[in-house]
């Protein structure tokens, strides 16, 4: 599944991530990550180098917050059993 297809129903399926921070959070994500790549394809290496280029532009915790919500996007997907595994839980500090 395409990662803007995934990154924009998390939303809807979960009225908590409709604040606005998690909204800006997803612009961010979506801006790193681009629409096309599948989520599947987004594992530890990505997420270490999404963690140093973000860093270079945004605060700490917005990079914090936008990996909350990339976790819980994946964990919706492991819910739908759409993937198998959250690379998210095994980042340093996750």
């Amino acid at each position: 599944m395409a990662f803007i297809k995934t990154v924009t129903e998390l939303p809807r399926a979960d009225p908590r991530h409709r604040a606005e921070r998690n909204l800006y959070a997803i612009d961010g994500l979506i801006e790193y990550f681009g629409e096309g790549v599948p989520l599947k394809d987004v594992k530890v290496p990505q997420l270490r180098a999404y963690r140093r280029a973000r860093s270079e532009k945004i605060e700490h915790g917005t990079s914090t917050s936008e990996m909350g919500v990339l976790s819980a996007i994946f964990r919706m997907q492991m819910e739908k059993e759409a993937l198998e595994v959250n690379p998210c839980m095994m980042m340093d500090g996750a």
